[in-house]
């Protein structure tokens, strides 16, 4: 199986590159870009994480954080939610979990509703977590 056919990479492959952000812009912002990617992923498993709590950490508005991620093509409410996607990707096929329900995996990562969870997954891979636990599990590094 390519690389190519990993639901996973292949989403993950339509975000922007976050190391590329800031080109042409500021410093300022590109430090502050990268610091809501770092506090997004440090709290991708608390339920209610939204921008409001992002931009109080960072002293900025919403509005300010709203322009920051709208330069570089995404949404905060967007990226929030890759980050839980992608931490419920590498929670469904990591070996120490694989007995654990899915629903229990979706609600360490953030994703508190299973109906909800289930859905915006198969939207994002085009598979519901079941299936692409069933795909990868064998996968993981």
């Amino acid at each position: 199986m390519t690389t190519d056919s990993n639901p996973w990479e292949r989403a993950l492959g339509s975000l922007p590159d976050p190391r590329n952000a800031g080109r042409g812009g500021l410093d300022h912002d590109t430090d502050l870009y990268q610091d809501a990617l770092h506090f997004i992923e440090q709290h991708v498993a608390d339920w209610d994480l939204d921008q409001a709590q992002i931009a109080a950490q960072l002293n900025v508005s919403t509005r300010t954080l709203n322009r920051m991620f709208a330069e570089r093509g995404e949404t905060v409410q967007a990226r929030i939610r890759w980050s839980r996607l992608s931490c419920a990707c590498e929670e469904l096929i990591d070996p120490a979990r694989l007995s654990h329900p899915v629903s229990e995996i979706g609600a360490g990562c953030g994703l508190s509703d299973p109906v909800l969870f289930s859905r915006q997954f198969r939207h994002m891979f085009g598979m519901s977590p079941s299936e692409y636990r069933a795909t990868n599990a064998g996968r993981f590094r």
